[in-house]
């Protein structure tokens, strides 16, 4: 019988102006982590979230955020880095509806979203990350994907992620509201 690895997304808010994490990102894919999107990183590892997330800590600072997701079944993406692998990571998913964790790359300069952040806070989500939300959602994660693409550019990049009870944060924002959303 072949034992998988749990899936994970990791997300994070990098704060230091002119520091260097190039020892995080050497991290990650020691980890087996694929960069999907300018801060996160998909990867399948034995490890579980918190440990996951107590090895990346002690490569940011005290004002940076980090999170770490356990896959659940579902997710849907549209301009994402290295997508090739990031599917073999996520590989014999099913379609599920459930808790998501909503990242983008908004690649225009100078460009206003407030639409797509407007959309986000309608459909109940909550802001955790500089580009990560975190929403319980009857819809699946391509409805949910498809709905967000319309106020997004062709350049931008955007993951719908679904995900179960395995997951783990530091400098968060929103976190009581983000703990109800992911509980429910």
């Amino acid at each position: 019988m072949l034992i998988q690895k749990p899936k994970y997304l990791v997300g994070y808010d990098l704060r230091a102006p002119g520091r260097n994490y190039e020892d995080l990102w050497a991290r990650l894919r020691q980890l087996g982590g694929v960069r999907i999107l300018d801060s996160q990183w998909a990867l399948a590892n034995s490890a579980s979230a918190m440990q996951i997330r107590e090895d990346l800590r002690r490569f940011i600072d005290a004002d940076d955020g980090l999170i770490v997701f356990a896959h659940s079944q579902s997710w849907a993406s549209v301009g994402i880095r290295n997508a090739e692998q990031f599917e073999q990571i996520m590989a014999d998913m099913s379609f599920q509806k459930g808790k998501y964790l909503i990242g983008y790359d908004l690649r225009t300069p100078g460009r206003n979203y407030e639409d797509l952040w407007g959309r986000l806070r309608q459909l109940g989500a909550v802001r955790i990350l500089d580009s990560q939300w975190g929403l319980a959602n009857s819809a699946y994660a391509a409805q949910i994907r498809d709905d967000l693409r319309r106020f997004l550019d062709a350049n931008d990049g955007l993951i719908v992620f679904a995900h179960s009870e395995n997951w783990a944060s530091v400098g968060i924002r929103n976190t009581d509201q983000c703990k109800k959303i992911l509980a429910a």
